[in-house]
């Protein structure tokens, strides 16, 4: 249950709201929100339901400050709804709406796009009725973006994945499960992109060949997923991205069969600040040698380690 009881003294100074993974946040609730908190800038409804356009277009009406907004996998939500947020809260630097696949076109992108020049980051995941106008679209009108998400966008073709290159500022890129682009594509976004940080590769069908182009360019990076990628990548290529991103602090290295223990001892030596490494269904790695060299670390899928070596 979520009760809106702020004290009149308070309610003015309230600028941040999340409210995540609810099952009922209902049109009613949202609009009490937007009534109580008048100087609201960013609200993160991400994976709740239980509201409607209802709810948006009252949103759009009340918050002309806003900054941040996630709605992604969240209520009944139609292209009317994303329409008039973007008219009436052009001040938007953030905007999550990841999972609209049925209203999430072209059109809508080319309309946000006009509406919301301050845009920095966009979460258009699971929007698979999106083609390679869209890219084309963004690349035109956000130069400066920093933040993409693109995960099972299936509609966008190889070629359009490369104009991403020309986000030089980019931080945050997830392309989980976008099975059209090629090694080619990243090694031409890892070259023209140096300060990404996070990059989700999982499920992509890259090879060593691009995982060592991300070590030779993204010297910044603190977070890299690899899990399940759909080509071997090897202990030469991981070697290359401990010793050349020495900041990473996630690293997910699942289902990489070829992987060895030689490279978590190099791993171990050069990732001092790491905090998560994955090796489900790493096969080739003992337990043995994760309680040496990780005995404080949190370990993901160690239950299909294999024991006693």
């Amino acid at each position: 249950m979520i009760r809106i009881n702020s004290r009149p003294i308070f309610r003015h100074s309230v600028q941040c709201l999340i409210i995540t993974h609810h099952s009922y946040l209902s049109n009613e609730i949202i609009e009490k929100i937007v009534e109580v908190f008048p100087n609201i800038i960013h609200l993160d409804f991400e994976r709740s339901t239980g509201f409607d356009d209802t709810a948006l277009i009252k949103i759009s009406q009340k918050c002309d400050k806003l900054q941040f907004l996630d709605i992604g996998f969240g209520g009944d939500i139609t292209s009317k709804s994303f329409c008039e947020i973007a008219r009436s809260c052009n001040g938007l630097k953030h905007l999550g709406i990841s999972s609209s696949w049925i209203h999430v076109t072209d059109s809508i992108i080319y309309k946000i796009a006009r509406s919301l020049p301050n845009l920095q980051s966009l979460d258009i995941s699971s929007c698979s009725r999106l083609t390679d106008t869209a890219i084309h679209t963004l690349t035109e009108s956000y130069p400066n973006l920093k933040s993409l998400k693109l995960a099972h966008c299936d509609g966008i073709s190889d070629i359009a994945i490369r104009k991403i290159a020309q986000f030089h500022c980019l931080e945050h890129l997830n392309l989980y499960s976008m099975n059209a682009f090629t090694d080619k594509s990243i090694r031409i976004i890892a070259r023209s992109c140096p300060n990404i940080q996070y990059l989700n590769l999982q499920s992509c069908n890259i090879t060593d060949g691009a995982i060592e182009e991300i070590a030779l360019s993204c010297h910044n990076l603190k977070h890299l997923d690899l899990y399940g990628v759909r080509q071997i990548i090897s202990d030469l290529s991981i070697s290359k991205i401990a010793k050349m991103c020495p900041n990473i602090i996630y690293l997910n290295l699942g289902y990489a069969p070829s992987i060895s223990c030689t490279t978590l001892k190099i791993i171990a030596e050069h990732l001092h600040a790491l905090e998560y490494l994955g090796l489900k269904n790493c096969y080739r790695i003992s337990q043995k040698i994760i309680d040496t060299l990780f005995p404080d670390l949190e370990i993901g899928g160690y239950y299909s380690l294999p024991l006693g070596r």
